[in-house]
This record gives structure tokens, sequence and C-alpha cells, in this order.
């Protein structure tokens, strides 16, 4: 119950992301000094350590789509969170080996690449991709 209003959550935050015009003022344009003086919305962002926000509830979506076995929704939210910028060290490897599992070669070598791609090992993950598409192709899947 708890991880799906977390879920529910992180949905809320991704949507309304764009809303958020990090240059508006904290405090009522009419005070006793210029605007520009005043704080802003990404100044309290980056003041609580949140202005990444967007990026991070995409990854924990990731997650939390992940151990659900929801696993497009899943690389989804893995993928906008690395585009905003966040590392997923190792998510991308775990969503790789339950394609896998559920015996989508094709899937897991795309997973399994992205895992190489921001690995600091990549090496290990090189010689899965080639696993997955070898299997992919003599098994049609």
């Amino acid at each position: 119950m708890l991880r799906l209003a977390a879920m529910m959550e992180f949905d809320l935050a991704v949507e309304n992301a764009a809303a958020i015009r990090l240059d508006e003022s904290l405090v009522p344009p009419d005070g006793p000094t210029s605007v520009a003086q005043y704080p802003t919305v990404g100044d309290l962002l980056q003041a609580i350590r949140a202005a990444r926000f967007e990026g991070v509830a995409h990854s924990q979506l990731g997650r939390l789509c992940l151990e659900q076995g929801d696993l497009e929704r899943a690389e989804y939210h893995l993928d906008q969170s690395v585009f905003l910028g966040l590392a997923v060290l190792l998510a991308y490897e775990n969503l790789a080996e339950q394609y896998t599992v559920m015996e989508r070669p094709w899937d897991a070598a795309r997973a399994y690449y992205k895992a190489m791609e921001h690995s600091v090992a990549p090496s290990a993950n090189a010689r899965r991709v080639l696993e997955g598409v070898w299997n992919g192709f003599w098994t049609g899947g």
C-alpha cells in the first residue's frame, strides 16, 4: 500500500515538474526592496537539495516499477532519470536480469547495453549484451 502511495506521489511530481517556475519570487513583489533581491523557487530547491527532484522522482518510479514487474514503465522512468542527469547504477542490470528471466533476449540486450553505457566496469555487461543478441537471434525472441 505504501509503495502504491509513493508511486502516485512520484507520478504527481513528474507531471507537475514543468509547471514549476524556478525564477518565481518566494516573497510578494510589493515588498520594500527590489524583487531581484528576493529568493526564488529555484533558490529554495537548491537550499533543500531538491533541485533535481524530477530526475529523482523518475529514478524512484523506475525502481518501484521494477519491483512491481512493470518492466516497460520501469525502463521509461530510468531512461528519463538518466536524461535528467542522474545515475541509475544497478537499475539497468536489474532490469536486464528480469528481461532475461522472462525470456526476452532483445530487451535484455538493450538493458545490458544501457547498463554498460552507465557502468564503471562495462566489460561484464558487454558480454551480456552479446549473449542477449545471440539468444534473440537463435531463439527468434
